[in-house]
């Protein structure tokens, strides 16, 4: 391209024509050379090799240029890039450092947390060991308050809380008009204890019901107007071997753990109405005792279909007090009550209640079974006749002597005024 251009400017430069003589005009005469110099040509070509000399390095520093800037081109955008990955490098170092800064602080929260519940705890424990009456009873509040707050730790809170119930009553000394010293269960102390039952029913029973996943670990507790009501306990409850004092009862109470209830000493009055258990589970009283004085009241309204045993056990039951049984009318299933093995003392009262009597037929009541009875002289059973002509009492291997005006009922000695039988308008 350039030796082509060299040769274009090569065949551009003029050549030096002659210019006629002065002397001549018109004619054909001789010539004389041009003013023009000879090396004028040659200057010209000289020229246009430097410009196409130049003309070509400038395009060779134009290509040299142009791959420079190309790779500044692509350098620029590697530096770019790098530094892109480098912001989304630097951003992402910013995103972990910002988690783990929120998971330390995070962390240091529930450590603080911690430690404050654990105070908590250790103030409520501390208050419970108090020799004053109003100070325990400040720590049962705390500890209440703690168990709601720390889902945790709740069994635990309940824990102590069951063995505040646990431990033996305080007694205080009183003096009476004789001057006589009399020891009696302190008044503080009892209620310590029925603010302990007050919280625990409170908290079992509504839509808000915190601890009735819990387990309630009352054995030989000692239980003052204990009470519960529309409740469902899926935890197990645990009373074996407690005392009942004053007015106990539990109303439509479903314990889906079951309830463990043998050997009761009830010295007052435990009143279990619609009791039920949970699947596969029981609810026992095997063994208990129902002191003079005392009362155990069943009200069976609501038993189970007849398809499924009826899992409450009242058995073994060794009755110096009052044993009632209240049937009412029920759209259930009939289902049968077992009463086995109990054992009435001279001072004991058994009874079997219709309510209202005049709303009940016997396909609407459960049955009621009597098996391995035995009663003492002066021991008093009273049934309404309307249940003894429904035969819903059966009564089997009852000991003792039988007695002619009350159909398989039994005295051990014969005593023709152990065995009351009683009209409907009687009961």
């Amino acid at each position: 391209m350039t030796l082509h251009l060299l040769v274009e400017l090569v065949n551009s430069v003029p050549t030096p024509m002659p210019s006629p003589s002065p002397g001549l005009e018109g004619g054909g005469g001789a010539t004389t050379p041009s003013s023009t110099p000879a090396w004028v040509p040659y200057l010209t070509l000289i020229a246009a090799v430097l410009a196409a000399g130049v003309a070509f390095f400038a395009a060779i520093l134009q290509r040299r240029s142009g791959r420079e800037s190309a790779e500044a081109a692509r350098a620029s955008a590697n530096a770019a890039k790098k530094s892109s990955q480098a912001s989304e490098r630097s951003a992402k170092a910013a995103e972990d450092s910002v988690a783990l800064n929120a998971e330390t602080s995070r962390a240091t929260a529930e450590r603080l947390d911690s430690e404050a519940l654990g105070k908590r705890f250790q103030d409520a424990a501390s208050q419970l060991g108090n020799a004053n009456a109003a100070v325990r009873l400040a720590g049962v509040y705390s500890l209440a308050r703690l168990a709601d707050d720390w889902p945790e730790q709740r069994q635990t809170c309940v824990n102590v809380l069951c063995a505040l119930l646990r431990m033996r009553p305080q007694m205080k000394t009183y003096t009476e008009e004789q001057h006589y010293p009399v020891e009696l269960p302190d008044d503080g102390d009892q209620q310590v204890r029925r603010t302990v039952s007050d919280l625990i029913s409170n908290r079992v029973t509504g839509t808000d019901a915190l601890w009735a996943t819990c387990d309630f670990d009352l054995t030989y507790a000692h239980l003052v107007d204990f009470r519960l009501r529309d409740a469902t306990i899926s935890g197990r409850f645990i009373m074996n071997g407690a005392t009942i004092e004053r007015d106990c009862s539990f109303t439509r109470t479903v314990f889906g753990g079951g309830l463990d209830a043998q050997e009761l000493r009830i010295n007052g009055t435990l009143k279990l109405t619609d009791v039920l258990p949970g699947p596969g589970k029981t609810v026992s009283l095997t063994g208990s005792y129902i002191d003079e004085g005392a009362t155990l009241d069943f009200v069976l309204s609501k038993p189970p279909p007849a398809t499924e045993q009826w899992a409450v056990w009242p058995t073994k039951i060794v009755c110096r007090g009052e044993l009632i049984l209240k049937v009412t009318k029920t759209t259930y299933e009939q289902a049968t009550f077992h009463v086995p093995g109990l054992q009435l003392e001279p001072t004991a009262s058994f009874r079997i209640i219709q309510t209202p009597a005049s709303e009940a037929d016997s396909s609407k009541l459960p049955k009621i079974e009597a098996k391995e009875w035995s009663t003492t002289a002066s021991a008093k059973i009273a049934i309404p006749g309307s249940i003894r002509k429904k035969h819903i009492f059966k009564a089997s291997e009852w000991t003792g002597v039988p007695q002619p005006q009350f159909e398989y009922a039994y005295v051990t000695p014969p005593d023709i005024d152990a065995i009351l039988g009683l009209d409907d308008n009687d009961a």
